[in-house]
Parts: C-alpha cells; sequence; structure tokens
C-alpha cells in the first residue's frame, strides 16, 4: 500500500462508539459518592456515641456532612448552649476516633430530631420528659 492509500484509510475509520446515556454515567459516580458518604456519617454516628455522654447525646441527630463540616441538629437551646461550651474539644476527638477524615468545623442547628442518622435511639420525645 501506498502512503496515499494509507492516509485515506486512517482518515476514512470510523470512532468506536463510547457514548454511555448519561443516567449510567450520573449514577455510577453519585453512588459511589453516596455510598462514601454513609460510610463517613456511620462512623462519625459511633464517634458521636463514644466521645458524649448519654444524656446529651440523645438530643441531637447528624443533619450531614458538607465541605467538612458536620452539622448537628440539637433539639433544645439548653443543649446546645452545653454542646457549644464542648465543642473544641468535641472536635478534637472526632478528629482523633475517625481515620481518613478531616472534620473542619461543627455547626449546630435547633431543630426536631428527625431523620436517618440519629445519634442515639430515644424512649420519649422531649415534651414528655418534662410532664409532671
Amino acid at each position: 500500500m501506498e502512503d496515499g492509500q494509507l492516509h485515506w484509510l486512517w482518515k476514512s475509520r470510523s470512532a468506536r462508539d463510547r457514548s454511555q446515556p448519561i443516567g449510567v454515567v450520573l449514577g455510577g459516580l453519585a453512588g459511589s459518592i453516596w455510598f462514601k458518604q454513609q460510610k463517613h456519617l456511620g462512623r462519625i454516628v459511633q464517634a458521636l456515641r463514644d466521645v458524649l455522654p448519654t444524656e446529651l447525646a440523645d438530643h441531637l441527630a447528624i443533619d450531614g456532612l458538607r465541605r467538612n463540616t458536620l452539622h448537628l441538629r440539637v433539639d433544645s437551646a439548653a443543649h446546645r448552649y452545653e454542646l457549644e461550651m464542648i465543642k473544641d474539644s468535641l472536635l478534637e476527638s472526632l478528629n482523633e476516633q475517625i481515620n481518613g477524615l478531616f472534620i473542619r468545623d461543627i455547626r449546630f442547628t435547633l431543630g426536631p430530631l428527625e431523620g436517618p442518622w440519629r445519634s442515639t435511639q430515644r424512649t420519649s420525645a422531649p415534651a414528655d420528659r418534662y410532664e409532671n
């Protein structure tokens, strides 16, 4: 074959079709991110159970982990104040216990404790505890 024929064959070859539906590509990516997030949150829940006293851990839930900031939901202002007082030592303890994850900051938000990432299971609602 001559160089001209080889050049023509090379230019006229068909490219392989490597396209995939966008759902397949993004589904795989989102699945791996979701799995890592769930793994980290599970380790954080266990570390919170180990570090915090039960009386305090019963009043918080994990709201999420975004940009190395742990967001915790607290059911009362009094418990939020207690957590703010021990925030630095809590942050240090969590970073020591959780390998492979660095938590830069902890943010506390007041709100109801709903969702799958409760730090511990509670036996009654907060309002029930104060009734006579």
